[in-house]
């Protein structure tokens, strides 16, 4: 018995169907990676960002702990005494510790390229921020109030400040205020 087979001319693609498949592949693709770039540079920007947070941050609650605790707060051109009130901003910022020494916070910008928070307790000089952070600012905001507003003295602190990682910048400002714990008799002896 003979058969005979019928020749399929639809048996695959044509250059035009194969052609049209690629270039809806490929432009799918360059979407998706075009897509992927820009989420890992949100990535990178937030992680750069999460580092500077970070480090401001533990500064910034390692100096108000120690300020809150403490007492006899100073800045570098006002120096205060019980009974004398006065509010001050200033760069520089002593107190008492809650044990007797003598403690300093500045910005020590001798290396405009680095500049830094240091921490002087009783002359020994400690860093408190890490190379990667650029310290641009810190303000001190002291009050003690006066005799017509008598409250308890607090000191706000602001840190600006600039770090990167992974190639991207990141800039951030942080602001905490801080009451002395220790009460303020200054008032309760007029």
């Amino acid at each position: 018995m003979l058969k005979f087979y019928k020749k399929n001319n639809n048996a695959g693609f044509t250059l035009i169907e194969v052609m049209v498949a690629v270039s809806i592949f490929a432009t799918v693709v360059i979407i998706g990676i075009g897509s992927l770039i820009t989420v890992n540079k949100a990535y990178d920007q937030s992680k750069a960002q999460r580092v500077v947070i970070d480090n401001v941050s533990f500064v910034l609650e390692s100096m108000a702990r120690e300020i809150r605790t403490g007492g006899r707060y100073t800045d570098d051109s006002n120096p205060t005494a019980p009974g004398d009130f006065s509010v001050a901003s200033t760069s520089e910022f002593s107190f008492e510790s809650y044990d007797g020494e003598e403690i300093w916070y500045y910005l020590d910008d001798s290396d405009p390229l680095f500049p830094v928070i240091v921490k002087s307790i009783d002359g020994d000089l400690f860093v408190l921020t890490p190379a990667s952070i650029k310290v641009q600012k810190l303000r001190f905001l002291i009050d003690e109030g006066d005799q017509a507003n008598p409250r308890q003295p607090y000191v706000t602190i602001q840190i600006t400040a600039e770090g990167s990682d992974s190639g991207q910048r990141s800039s951030v400002t942080m602001q905490t205020s801080v009451s002395q714990r220790l009460l303020n008799t200054a008032f309760l002896n007029n």
